[in-house]
């Protein structure tokens, strides 16, 4: 076993493991949640973890296109309403999807821009979440949308 994941103090390899082990902890409540969806505030109830480090993981998942943000909204501890992911239906299992966010982890730059592309990519999923908007909204979406896919080239 390489010691460096199990000492907290080597951060990259260690912090990198838990990143892993916390998504294939998401993927498979996703996956448990079905067509009904979880919100955020749901994952964070299910895994124990704090609200930064849950969110993180679902973000991490979406920006990935493991989880689709969808247009249901449902009612959090504090009552406010959140948005509802869901696993993406054309993935037929958890070790795929877990397969695909290796494979994005991996691909993702290790800089300062890995950052930039994940705010990009997240951007980019919420539009396309929100295809069906009046056609005035539309137009700037698809503007946008046009801008987002030259900066991600």
């Amino acid at each position: 076993m390489d010691k460096s994941l199990a000492e907290p103090n080597s951060s990259i390899k260690y912090q990198t493991n838990i990143k892993h082990q916390d998504a294939t902890t998401l993927i498979r409540f996703a996956f448990e949640c079905g067509e009904k969806g979880f919100t955020c505030d749901e994952w964070e109830i299910k895994s124990g973890k704090p609200h930064q480090t849950a969110s993180a993981r679902v973000f991490d998942l979406a920006s990935s296109r493991i989880i689709l943000l969808t247009k249901d909204k449902r009612a959090t501890r504090s009552k406010r309403k959140a948005g509802v992911y869901r696993i993406d239906p054309e993935i037929g299992s958890e070790k795929e999807a877990y397969s695909l966010f290796l494979k994005w982890t991996a691909a993702a730059p290790r800089s300062r821009s890995r950052s930039e592309a994940i705010v990009l990519s997240g951007i980019k999923n919420y539009i396309e979440s929100y295809r069906s908007a009046p056609d005035a909204d539309q137009i700037a979406l698809d503007k946008l949308k046009k801008i987002i896919l030259k900066e991600m080239g």
